[in-house]
C-alpha cells in the first residue's frame, strides 16, 4: 500500500509538478488569476536561487561526510544511484573480507520483462564485472524502494547475523534510511561520503542551473515527506 501511494501521488505533490499545475488552473479559471502571480514568484525562486541545494545540505547532508570506521563486517548498497555502487566497491577494496550486500529490484508500478532488464541489480552485475567473487555479493532484488530494502535485509540478516554493517546511499537519502533503520531495530551505520564529493551537487551560487536548483528543491521535499510518511504509517 505504502508503494502505491508513493508512486501514485510524487508526480503530484512534488513542487514543480504542483507549481505547473496551479499556474495552469489559474489560467482556465478566471477567479484564480489574481493569484497567478504568486506560483510564478515560486517557481522563479526555486529555479534562479539553489535554494534547494542549500536546504539539502543544511538540513539532510551536512552530517555524513567524512572519516568512515575501518571495522565491518558488510556492506550495504541500495540500489537508485550507480555512484552509490562505486564508492560501495571502493569501501570494500579497503577491506576485501567483508561482504556486500545489494539491494534493489525495480521500482516500476507495472514492471515487465524489458523494464526488468533495466534493473537495479542488472546495473551493478555491469559495475561489478569479475572484480568481487561471487561468494562475497549477497542481491536482495525483490525490492521496490528503500523500506522494503530495508526489510529485505534484515530477513536477510537473520541467516548471516552481520554485527556492524556499513549502508552506502546518497548523503541527503541517509536520514531516512536511518530512521526506518531504526524503526526495524537495526542499527546501520551510514557510509560518510568524502568532503567535495556532495551527491547534491553543491555548486558554486553565482552559476545559473535552472534545471538543478528545481531538481534539488524537488529532492528536499520529496525527502522531506518521506521523513514524515514513516511518522504517519508508522513505518
Amino acid at each position: 500500500m505504502y508503494f502505491y501511494l508513493s508512486k501514485l501521488l510524487k508526480p503530484i505533490i512534488l513542487p514543480f509538478n504542483f507549481i505547473i499545475f496551479f499556474i495552469i488552473l489559474c489560467l482556465i479559471l478566471r477567479k484564480l488569476r489574481r493569484y497567478i502571480y504568486f506560483p510564478i514568484f515560486i517557481l522563479i525562486l526555486i529555479s534562479v536561487f539553489p535554494i534547494g541545494n542549500f536546504l539539502n545540505y543544511h538540513f539532510l547532508s551536512k552530517e555524513f561526510y567524512g572519516q568512515n570506521k575501518k571495522n565491518f563486517d558488510s556492506i550495504l548498497i541500495l540500489g537508485g544511484d550507480e555512484r552509490r555502487i562505486i564508492h560501495g566497491l571502493a569501501l570494500w577494496s579497503s577491506n576485501k573480507n567483508t561482504k556486500i550486500i545489494f539491494a534493489g529490484g525495480t521500482s516500476y508500478l507495472f514492471p515487465n520483462e524489458k523494464l526488468k532488464e533495466n534493473s537495479e541489480t542488472n546495473k551493478f552485475y555491469k559495475l561489478v564485472g569479475q572484480l568481487i567473487e561471487k561468494d562475497k555479493i549477497i542481491i536482495l532484488d525483490n525490492t521496490r524502494n528503500t523500506l522494503e530494502n530495508i526489510i529485505a535485509y534484515k530477513k536477510n540478516n537473520k541467516k548471516h547475523n552481520f554485527k556492524q554493517t556499513i549502508v552506502v546511499s546518497n548523503s541527503w537519502h541517509y536520514k531516512r534510511v536511518l530512521k526506518i533503520a531504526d524503526s526495524q531495530n537495526l542499527n546501520l551505520i551510514a557510509y560518510k561520503w568524502p568532503r567535495g564529493q556532495n551527491l547534491t551537487s553543491i555548486q558554486n551560487y553565482q552559476n545559473l542551473d535552472f534545471a538543478n536548483n528545481i531538481n534539488d528543491f524537488n529532492l528536499f521535499v520529496k525527502e522531506l515527506l518521506g521523513l514524515i510518511a514513516i511518522v504517519i504509517f508508522a513505518i
